[in-house]
């Protein structure tokens, strides 16, 4: 039965959201560098009737989210890896469907053995966590994390049929490429404390040598005086 609709979550038309839907499906802001890996956001579920109305026993879903495909993002695998995921100790596992690197669309089901995920109000649960990269020459900036309700689908066991969501798109802002600090290698930080102690040395003894030199040059400036005056006084006598 579960496969059956499984086939005809791609089949046949999503109820289209509206006003008064039973869900929301939103994503989460996310920052990230240009030439950085493992980023990721997380895909969140919540019903929030006030008052409290319907719950829903959820055993199926799918979600496709996209980004623009000049943003130098690129979409890798979605998990069941963040915290409150809806289906946590019954999941299936998570079947990561790319349809290109800036579209990911994700799919996710209950184990048949176990009991349905009952959603009642008020609630939160993650449908998923997205990881990207982001390329080298990404042009900083902030790009709108979409999801599509074309494709994205709830399906409640009670009624074998859709639940009603709204979406609340997310942001991504992308930063410049981070500048890594250099950090002396050892040999070379070894060669410029050797010539930095090098320095001190020549520096102690020219100034150790400073007085000497002091005194021999006033020697020489005496001697140069006195010779001077005794030339002048043999010529006088002359």
């Amino acid at each position: 039965m579960r496969w059956c609709i499984l086939v005809l979550a791609f089949l046949t038309p999503p109820l289209m959201p509206s006003a008064e839907a039973a869900f929301q499906v939103s994503i989460q802001d996310t920052t990230a560098n240009a030439d950085s890996v493992g980023n990721f956001f997380d895909v969140v579920l919540t019903h929030n009737d006030s008052p409290p109305t319907d719950s829903y026993s959820l055993f199926l879903f799918s979600v496709r989210v996209s980004v623009s495909a000049d943003s130098g993002v690129a979409f890798v695998t979605v998990t069941d890896s963040s915290p409150g995921y809806i289906f946590t100790g019954s999941s299936l596992g998570i079947i990561p469907v790319n349809e290109s690197t800036a579209t990911l669309t994700a799919i996710s089901w209950s184990d048949v053995a176990i009991p349905d995920v009952t959603v009642s109000s008020p609630s939160t649960f993650t449908l998923g966590r997205v990881f990207y990269d982001v390329s080298n020459n990404a042009t900083p900036g902030v790009f709108s994390l979409t999801i599509d309700p074309q494709v994205t689908n709830f399906f409640d066991d009670n009624t074998s049929g859709s639940v009603t969501f709204t979406t609340s798109n997310g942001n991504l802002t992308i930063n410049g490429a981070s500048q890594a600090v250099v950090t002396p290698e050892p040999a070379s930080f070894l060669i410029l404390l050797t010539g930095t102690c090098g320095l001190a040395v020549l520096r102690r003894r020219f100034t150790a040598d400073c007085p000497r030199l002091q005194t021999a040059r006033l020697a020489d400036k005496d001697n140069s005086v006195s010779g001077t005056q005794s030339t002048g006084i043999a010529t006088k006598r002359r």
